[in-house]
């Protein structure tokens, strides 16, 4: 099992901004709702994926294998995994808005 010590800075920077949305996911919604959305990570050696848990439906967001942050060239850096996962969950609730039933 992994440590926080023997995570590479990239995993740290997405296990911290996991952390900080699950913790405004919980200030904005009841404890006690079961549509809580949840996030979370999963990292197994040098991969991480990252998933929205929204009442038992997981919606896949990050995969480093297939990583679509946006790329700054400029900066020579992608964005950061808490601007990231924000405007993917943005886009998903806004998808799921234009749903009319």
């Amino acid at each position: 099992m992994k440590t926080l010590e023997d995570l590479n800075e990239i995993q740290k920077e997405a296990l911290s901004a996991v952390q900080k949305l699950n913790n405004e996911m919980h200030d904005k919604f009841e404890w006690n709702n079961p549509n809580l959305p949840i996030f979370s990570i999963t990292i197994a050696g040098f991969y991480t994926f990252i998933s929205l848990y929204i009442a038992e439906h997981e919606i896949k967001l990050f995969n480093s294998e297939n990583n679509d942050r946006i790329y700054y060239e400029k900066s020579d850096k992608y964005e950061s995994f808490y601007v990231y996962l924000k405007r993917k969950y943005r886009n998903y609730k806004e998808s799921l808005d234009k749903i009319k039933i």
